[in-house]
């Protein structure tokens, strides 16, 4: 019998890297799909209120941003700890400008799903970090 006291244990660091990878994906995604939802957010942007100039270019960058996330919930399993530790982190940082750096923060769910994904991206930050060379 375990009679560990730690709250949290993880035994397989690509498991655990991948699913959280996986709630941030789900944050990311439901923080539109609620945010939508919000009186007038859909009738402004089918008017091109956005408060930027929504260009091709713009649409490639966010798409990119949000593709990081789909990603490395395969990157997480697929790649060797060396690899998967930096790559995780990187897609963390990127990942986390983006989340900070954009959404309706005026919005009443945006705030709730950012938390959430930041809180995320931490612990995958802290698992990438200290993960060292003879654990799974």
């Amino acid at each position: 019998m375990d009679t560990s006291d730690k709250l949290i244990e993880v035994r397989d660091k690509k498991m655990a890297l991948s699913t959280l990878w996986v709630c941030v994906l789900f944050c990311i995604a439901f923080a539109d799909i609620i945010g939508f939802l919000e009186p007038g957010t859909l009738a402004k942007i089918m008017e091109g209120n956005t408060g930027f100039s929504l260009t091709p270019a713009l649409i490639v960058v966010f798409s990119l941003f949000q593709a990081i996330p789909i990603a490395m919930i395969l990157v997480s399993r697929w790649f060797r700890r060396d690899v998967n530790r930096w790559l995780n982190i990187a897609a963390s940082v990127l990942t986390l400008l983006y989340v900070l750096g954009g959404g309706n923060w005026e919005g009443a769910s945006y705030p709730v799903f950012a938390a959430l994904e930041v809180v995320a991206m931490l612990g995958i930050i802290w698992l990438a970090w200290n993960w060292h060379g003879d654990e799974a």
